[in-house]
């Protein structure tokens, strides 16, 4: 696992901040509906996905 650089960083960050806005905006009304809960999996989604590509290990080319 890398340490990400600051634009990675900057992508995680990102990433989190829209998914606790959705998860802001799913609850502030009090009703939580299947496309609120589609949305904040999808929110998730992408933060794992960014997490992991900003810390994977790069491939070392086979001699």
């Amino acid at each position: 696992m890398k340490k990400p650089t600051m634009k990675g960083w900057l992508a995680i960050v990102g990433a989190a901040v829209a998914l606790i806005l959705a998860a802001l905006a799913a609850f502030a009304d009090g009703v939580f509906t299947a496309d609120e809960a589609k949305d904040l999996t999808d929110k998730t989604g992408a933060l794992i996905e960014t997490v992991q590509q900003e810390t994977a290990d790069t491939a070392e080319a086979a001699p």
